[in-house]
């Protein structure tokens, strides 16, 4: 069974070292020049994505701090668990929801609610998660996996008079000991290490954010990232190279390996991955950051509370407007086909009280 090379840094840093030992069986290539080339893309490559993904990092610890309890109570006087709480208590308390305000809210937990609310849905969040963790990130650890098991595949070159490559070196025969070890390190580790890096970031911006288009750029963004390996060869290589890497193939002892026997290609391998993206996205939706996506439920049922009997437009004209809300709430139902509540026309308009529900909802 052969398997052919990935076209990326990897392939071609694992090709030019093979290359490198099989010298003697390839003529007329120069294999130090080719290997150092490679090794120039690899380290630019490393710095591309590793320093990307440090920036990343540290913006995404900065703005997850914000929602640390060391950060939020100061501002708020009660904890991030501890003001869902108290959202949910003075809905509970509400003789009637759509009352003119909620007592007990400070202005700056109201508008803490206000922009968690630009968000409603929280399926969202796990609907982009599930898509992040199904395409680009995955790929990466089952890159990651095909080349561990290459390693363990191919046959062991323990006889100096054992090929490495065939003469055309079109095909990978043998591989020594130390060569499986040093591509397993600088492969197959390095891409897992990018794995769990990009999946932290990943998961833990998404969270971070308060508005719907933001989130869907910010999977296009990280997807990206995780193409740098590909664009370098792509970009850089030359064309020879690259049909080169194309053109190689990984001979190995079996058609069948391990994975086979487990039935990993019948559909193991698939729950497998499915059922790890589901533990990831619950583990850092309810666990990790568990109290911040209560605090979302908690402020969207807040902030549902007092226009649930108006339409989108009303709603949102409450949302970005504040004080003209109540207004344009009543021009929202007019527009619709609605007749205005008469117990809202009647109510007088009150000034804005510590939350900021001036507008009459009723």
């Amino acid at each position: 069974m052969t398997r052919a090379l990935p076209v990326d840094v990897y392939g071609l840093l694992a090709l030019r070292i093979l290359e490198l030992w099989a010298g003697r069986s390839i003529p007329n290539r120069v294999p130090w020049l080719h290997l150092a080339v490679a090794i120039v893309y690899y380290v630019l490559y490393i710095v591309l994505v590793f320093g990307v993904t440090i920036f990343l990092l540290v913006i995404v610890n900065k703005q997850a701090f914000q929602w640390e309890d060391s950060n939020f109570t100061p501002k708020h006087n009660m904890t991030v668990s501890a003001a869902s709480d108290h959202l949910r208590a003075v809905m509970a308390t509400d003789a009637v929801v759509n009352s003119t305000h909620h007592p007990g809210v400070s202005n700056d937990l109201f508008a803490t609610c206000r922009e968690l609310n630009k968000v409603p849905q929280q399926y969202i969040y796990l609907l982009l998660h599930g898509v992040l963790l199904g395409d680009e990130d995955v790929d990466e650890l089952k890159s990651a996996r095909d080349w561990i098991v290459n390693m363990l595949c191919v046959d062991t070159q323990v006889d100096p008079s054992q090929m490495t490559m065939s003469p055309d070196g079109a095909n990978i025969l043998s591989v020594p000991t130390v060569l499986k070890v040093v591509i397993m390190l600088f492969v197959a580790f390095v891409k897992i290490v990018i794995f769990v890096l990009v999946l932290h970031i990943c998961c833990v911006f998404l969270l971070m954010q308060t508005n719907g288009f933001a989130l869907v750029i910010k999977v296009i963004a990280m997807s990206v990232v995780l193409g740098i390996d590909e664009q370098v060869v792509e970009s850089l290589a030359l064309r020879e190279a690259c049909q080169k890497l194309r053109s190689t193939n990984i001979q190995l002892r079996s058609d069948r390996t391990f994975l086979n026997k487990m039935y990993w290609y019948d559909g193991v391998g698939g729950m497998v991955f499915l059922s790890s993206a589901v533990l990831v996205v619950l583990l850092y939706t309810n666990v990790l950051f568990g109290d911040l996506m209560g605090l979302r439920k908690a402020c969207n049922d807040y902030i549902r509370s007092g226009f649930e009997v108006f339409d989108l437009r009303g709603a949102a004209a409450y949302l970005e407007i504040d004080d003209v809300g109540g207004a344009m709430f009543e021009a929202g139902g007019h527009a619709s086909g609605r007749p205005p509540r008469e117990a809202t026309a009647a109510a007088p308009r009150t000034p804005r009280a510590s939350h900021g529900r001036a507008a009459a909802i009723g």
